[in-house]
């Protein structure tokens, strides 16, 4: 009964990927026109394979204030805010969503790559602390409105106080018959809204949508979207490999909060001015794959993570880390093969 829903979503597309071990739709047509949605319209995204926890507890706050970069102490309820889990090192373990309901357990929006790693390292800091993580990511859904147009959708299926909320706040609304959790998201430039739910209900959320205006849009159209604004993800941008200054997450660091993990390298990364590379956009004519190592006169200076083709480029466009000196619109790169890269500012100008 859980996935049977979500099973009548999948039945729509061309084509299924599996992500972070789950199957989402990688296209339901023309990429083009599901990146058109993204663009000028409203797209509607499965995004199920992400984790979802309940933390209960009257510590629960105060515990996530101590460990994550964000001021989660003043978070009040009716709001949602990101947060960066973090090594000892100052390096990034997982961005998450804390959001905080009326009388409800904390809602935790984590990737779904790090989600057990993520589990595995607030259980090991929680020692007497009155605090309990529950994965309910099985039992629910995740959908997205992204998009211009998204607000006239969401107008329609929920009302226009909610169309009209600002990012970081969410209302919980009833959308055909369907009890759901509607957060204004964070993402881009663009506006944004993740819709959360029982995963049996899925499906009758997802056709409220459709017929309210959304294009079902699969992972291909909607990477291609998130490599060109410049928003990095889990298990590509977002690794042990980098920290949260050089994946441009400066936002989500509260600097004059107390201590947390990770945080002596990170204020000393930003006092000192120590951050050696950053994110930036990547172009190439095709040839380009994840993991390549770019080059400038035979030096190492930077590789690629999530690469896509978008129908507003030339070839093949990326998101990738280079070293400072090197990380200007119009600078020439190269692959250990010899293919010349375009280095590009975030977000992208697909003009």
């Amino acid at each position: 009964m859980i996935n049977r829903s979500l099973d009548e979503i999948h039945k729509r597309a061309e084509t299924l990927v599996k992500v972070d071990g789950v199957n989402i739709p990688l296209r339901f047509g023309e990429i083009a026109d599901e990146y058109a949605a993204f663009r000028v319209g409203a797209a509607l995204v499965d995004r199920s394979h992400l984790g979802r926890l309940e933390q209960s507890g009257a510590d629960a706050i105060d515990l996530l204030h101590r460990l994550s970069t964000a001021d989660i102490e003043s978070l009040a309820e009716g709001e949602a805010r990101r947060t960066i889990l973090a090594s000892e090192r100052g390096r990034i373990l997982d961005v998450f969503t804390v959001v905080r309901r009326p009388g409800q357990p904390l809602l935790l929006l984590t990737s779904g790559v790090f989600k057990t790693l993520f589990l595995e390292k607030i259980d090991f800091y929680t020692i007497t602390e009155d605090s309990r993580l529950e994965d309910v990511s099985a039992r629910t859904a995740q959908l997205a409105l992204a998009g211009p147009r998204s607000i006239t959708v969401i107008s329609q299926l929920a009302g226009a106080s909610v169309a009209s909320l600002p990012a970081g706040r969410h209302a919980d609304v009833v959308i055909a018959g369907v009890r759901v959790l509607v957060i204004a998201a964070f993402e881009g430039t663009n506006t944004s809204f993740d819709l959360i739910m029982d995963a049996d209900s899925a499906a009758d959320v997802w056709n409220a949508a459709a017929s309210s205006g959304a294009i079902p849009a699969g992972r291909a159209a909607a990477e291609a979207y998130r490599v060109e604004i410049g928003v990095p993800t889990a298990g590509r941008e977002i690794t042990e490999k980098v920290n949260p200054l050089e994946a441009n997450l400066l936002k989500l660091i509260d600097f004059d909060k107390g201590c947390y993990i990770g945080q002596e390298v990170i204020a000393r990364l930003d006092t000192y001015d120590k951050v050696q590379r950053k994110l930036v956009g990547l172009q190439a004519a095709g040839g380009l794959f994840e993991g390549d190592l770019l080059y400038v006169d035979g030096r190492e200076i930077g590789w690629t993570a999530t690469v896509a083709e978008s129908p507003a480029f030339d070839g093949l466009i990326a998101l990738g880390y280079v070293r400072n000196e090197h990380a200007r619109e119009g600078r020439q790169v190269v692959t250990e093969a010899g293919l010349e890269v375009r280095v590009c500012d975030l977000p992208m100008d697909p003009a």
